[in-house]
């Protein structure tokens, strides 16, 4: 991990400003959004903004952080990390690869240079990043994924497993029964 950011290891909040940029309301409306995004679709998107992340380029910087952090579900890989460098004025929206269909490295790109940063030159950084997230889950919204599991849905037995073995021990005690008859 990052020498100077080794306390990043695990993932707490959906958004870390280590530089003091965003105001504690923002910080505070931005995670209610993708809290209930994440309820609703189950991806996860989160916010790390530092000041650099120097010695390493932004993108091994944006892999550590996604390894460390876990971003997305087990499986379904489908978590999102904007990494905002703020003094390097370097952006990386790293996609887990089950979203890389949805948001490519291309549309990423254009997200940063067409949404984000036009604001972030104005000095509206809370706008730009509100902007940006609001594209990725407006391209998530559109993509099948499968639907977030509830600690109630974890706790119950799976009907249709349930269903499914309850047709299999009728179909075989039926043929059974009928050799036994014989």
């Amino acid at each position: 991990y990052p020498v100077s950011y080794t306390h990043l290891d695990v993932y707490k909040r959906q958004i870390t400003d280590l530089t003091g940029t965003l105001s504690t309301h923002e910080i505070t409306q931005l995670e209610h959004q993708l809290t209930a995004f994440e309820k609703k679709k189950g991806s996860q998107i989160a916010i790390l903004i530092i000041p650099t992340t120097q010695p390493f380029a932004i993108e091994q910087y944006a892999m550590q952080v996604v390894e460390a952090w876990k971003i997305g579900r087990k499986g379904i890989d489908d978590g999102v990390l904007l990494l905002i460098a703020k003094n390097d004025r370097m952006l990386r929206i790293e996609v887990g690869y089950g979203l890389e269909g949805v948001l490519p490295d291309a549309t990423a790109k254009r997200i940063i240079t067409e949404i984000i940063t036009p604001r972030f030159k104005q000095g509206q950084f809370a706008e730009g990043i509100q902007a940006g997230i609001e594209m990725i889950i407006g391209l998530i919204n559109g993509e099948t994924l499968p639907l977030p599991s509830t600690t109630q849905n974890n706790n119950l037995p799976n009907t249709q497993t349930n269903i499914e073995s309850l047709i299999v021990i009728l179909i075989f005690s039926t043929v059974i029964g009928r050799i036994l008859q014989v």
